[in-house]
């Protein structure tokens, strides 16, 4: 084909495409069929389902009641509410999930998804608002073990026993108290001290190295946004 045959010849950007924090858009239909229904949709409406996300994100347990009065609330169809609902909460749930930083939250909402600005305003809010309490509450309600606050140690050496006179044998006895406040007494060889020693070593250095990669590396500047 010549160079003349291009001319005249428009190519228009396909916008589903386009790569934002939640993927590309062609493949987010959760976020496909909730655009349409935000045209219209009134600001109070959009504002109490928002609300309503945001507790379920939060830890608060959703009943089929809290539901019914939502639903009754909003006088949206069932469907569209359940639309406008999943679409909310995978734009948030993503975001934080990601830790997607504020100013790329508003440009992927508002240039790439094409968000109605006033919306857009209202998921910033909510996110930047609501990101340290929804932090905080994973950790509180993560499951978790008990952790070692005391270990004391000593060598025992058993000198003779009922069969033989001279033994000498080396016994390291050791006492740990954890934060569910029991304490654990148990007896080992040489061998299996040494043993346990090499592996707490060797598992300190591994999650070190862990902790070194970039997709766990705490996003220093989420961290300073204040409720």
């Amino acid at each position: 084909m010549t160079d003349s045959a291009f001319k005249g010849v428009v190519y228009k950007r396909d916008p589903t495409q386009e790569l934002t924090f939640l993927g590309a858009q062609k493949n987010l239909k959760e976020i496909k069929n909730l655009f349409p229904l935000l045209q219209d949709l009134d600001t109070k409406i959009f504002r109490r389902i928002l609300q309503f996300v945001l507790e379920y994100i939060k830890g608060t347990e959703i009943t089929d009641q809290h539901w019914s009065k939502l639903q009754q609330a909003t006088e949206l169809k069932p469907q569209n509410l359940t639309t406008i609902y999943s679409g909310l909460y995978y734009i948030l749930r993503n975001a934080i999930k990601n830790r997607v930083e504020v100013a790329t939250f508003q440009t992927d909402l508002t240039e790439k998804l094409k968000v109605p600005e006033s919306y857009v305003k209202d998921l910033t809010a909510a996110y930047t608002n609501s990101l340290p309490l929804i932090e905080k509450s994973s950790l509180e309600k993560r499951i978790k073990y008990p952790s070692v606050v005391d270990l004391n140690w000593r060598v025992d050496v058993t000198i003779t026993t009922s069969t033989s006179l001279r033994v000498f044998k080396p016994a390291i006895l050791a006492q740990m108290t954890t934060t569910d406040g029991k304490i654990r007494t148990f007896e080992m060889s040489p061998d299996q001290f040494h043993k346990l020693r090499y592996n707490v070593a060797r598992v300190l250095k591994e999650i070190d190295n862990v902790e070194k990669l970039p997709t766990l590396k705490i996003d220093k500047k989420l961290s300073l946004i204040h409720i």
